[in-house]
């Protein structure tokens, strides 16, 4: 009996580490994909300063060598003011190209509206605001909602007539985004590009950076096809010194480090609670030992040594162990799968999702299976050495 609740022991936490892990892996995916809607596979920016000089001979060079491989998309990006009414809330205002929906997946996160960013589109001065920034404005949801949006003359503020420092442009809350990351999601105002050099009075011929994808292609007509990481060591050789280049993870580096902080320390904590599970081992074996007493006597009077009989209980507790762990793993991957499939545990958010969300990585599962008969081992061990001092 005793055996069995050891088992039992290392089964129940083997399968909750299974369980967590793989739905710490799906909001990481979560995260990711909406941060990927959001962020371009490549951004390249200016490495002193803030300006980049859309004629820039390197930069058009490089454009007409990757042509058939990527996307560019300009973009500015600026602090401003949106109001509505009396609610007046800071902003980050973002301008993007006519062809930013190809460039990013933004369509994925859209929480209502559209995302068209055309040139003609700005007459209408459409904005796509972050989902959190359309609440704090009581906007979310409402179509068209006329907009204010004030945007600083030059960078001196009169301290005696701080209104007559900003300009104002009206704008049209034409849907929302919802990114999950909370950066986005309150500060931003998307629109076109134009309609932001405008409003700013910025030369057209400067941006802030450039976005960029990179597409199925080749390079030229008779050369290999070239990837992401290709494109990636080709602008960072021929940039270096001059422009910043970065990719996805390069771009949010916080965020993921973050991510990956959050999903190992739940692990060590797992862990630990799996150690306390097989203190059962512990347990159970010195039950064993107590009742085998007679034959561990009959044992040595026969020649066996203490060292014998120590790995003939120790193998009894890798055997409980490595039974607990198969079994928990296989019964986590199954309800892992259920949850996949069918979705039985809700959150209750109305947004992205409304279940939890669950991935299964091999690597986990390998982990998991080394660091749980680590420990079971080591109490083996522990528990035949007490017993022959």
């Amino acid at each position: 009996m005793v055996t069995w609740v050891a088992v039992g022991g290392v089964v129940v936490g083997t399968m909750a580490m299974v369980c967590v892990m793989s739905v710490l892996n799906g909001f990481e995916k979560i995260i990711e994909s909406s941060l990927t809607a959001f962020d371009p596979d490549i951004k390249i920016s200016a490495n002193e300063g803030t300006w980049i000089d859309r004629h820039d001979s390197v930069l058009v060079e490089l454009r007409k060598e990757l042509k058939n491989t990527t996307l560019w998309c300009p973009v500015v990006e600026q602090d401003g003011i949106l109001a509505l009414e009396k609610k007046q809330i800071p902003v980050k205002v973002k301008g993007v190209g006519a062809n930013y929906g190809d460039v990013t997946d933004i369509d994925k996160i859209l929480y209502s509206g559209n995302a068209d960013f055309l040139s003609n589109y700005s007459e209408e001065r459409v904005g796509l605001l972050g989902y959190t920034l359309a609440e704090k404005l009581y906007v979310s949801g409402n179509e068209y909602v006329e907009l204010s949006l004030y945007v600083p003359k030059n960078r001196k503020v009169n301290i005696s007539r701080p209104d007559a420092s900003f300009a104002k442009k009206d704008i049209i809350r034409g849907g929302e985004f919802f990114s999950g990351h909370e950066e986005y999601d309150e500060n931003y105002v998307i629109l076109p590009l134009d309609m932001v050099v405008d409003a700013y009075q910025f030369d057209e011929e400067k941006v802030n950076s450039y976005e960029i994808k990179v597409v199925d292609g080749k390079k030229g007509e008779d050369s290999d096809e070239i990837d992401k990481e290709e494109v990636e060591e080709i602008l960072k050789k021929r940039l270096a010194g001059r422009y910043k280049v970065q990719n996805r993870f390069e771009q949010q580096e916080d965020v993921y480090r973050m991510g990956m902080v959050e999903k190992w320390s739940t692990f060590m904590i797992l862990s630990f609670i799996i150690l306390i599970a097989t203190f059962n081992i512990v347990s159970s074996l010195s039950m064993i030992l107590i009742e085998k007493k007679e034959d561990m006597t009959l044992f040595r009077n026969l020649g066996a040594k203490g060292g014998m009989v120590r790995r003939i209980f120790t193998l009894q507790g890798c055997l409980i162990t490595f039974f607990g762990t198969i079994s928990g793993i296989f019964l986590g991957v199954v309800v892992v799968l259920l949850q996949e499939k069918f979705g039985f545990l809700k959150i209750g958010s109305e947004l992205n999702f409304g279940t939890y969300p669950v991935e299964l990585k091999a690597l986990d599962i390998v982990v998991i299976f080394f660091v749980v008969m680590l420990l079971g081992v080591l109490s083996a061990r522990f528990a035949t050495r007490i017993k022959y001092r």
